[in-house]
């Protein structure tokens, strides 16, 4: 088996962190194929997943990746912005800025126009705020935390 059969590329935010092992999942239909090794490469901003099994033209397979980021420093990615309110008050908004290969800085994603995927975002804001975005959509609902 070559080396480019069972590994996965993909390109890092700079202040992102993969999650531990344990968290990881790799699941195919048939049989399971787990990472074995993550190599992350902050200079080029790439990680590679290893796979212990090899990957099979035509299967589906679904990769669940949990990480954990920053708001980036400059004006690009997922960054903080602020503004005062008509009050005088200082507000802050979560601001993205996705272009032109700025969305690996928000999430772990093949940033380049020839591998440009369908992803869903699931946004939680609190009550009184508001979520805009240039895509679809899916749901809207309002959940109250109870403790």
């Amino acid at each position: 088996m070559r080396d480019e059969e069972e590994s996965a590329t993909t390109e890092m935010p700079k202040e992102t962190s993969v999650a531990t092992k344990e968290n990881r999942k790799t699941v195919k239909t048939a049989a399971h194929a787990q990472v074995k090794n993550v190599i992350v490469n902050a200079t080029v901003e790439m990680v590679t997943f290893e796979l212990d099994d090899e990957l099979r033209p035509g299967e589906e397979y679904y990769f669940q990746l949990l990480y954990t980021g920053e708001f980036d420093k400059q004006l690009s990615g997922l960054y903080l912005s602020q503004y005062t309110d008509g009050t005088g008050k200082r507000k802050y908004a979560a601001v993205t800025q996705m272009q032109p290969t700025d969305a690996r800085r928000m999430v772990p994603c093949f940033d380049e126009p020839e591998f440009k995927a369908v992803w869903k975002v699931k946004i939680i804001h609190p009550s009184g705020t508001v979520a805009i975005s240039n895509g679809i959509e899916l749901k809207d609902a309002i959940k109250t935390l109870v403790s």
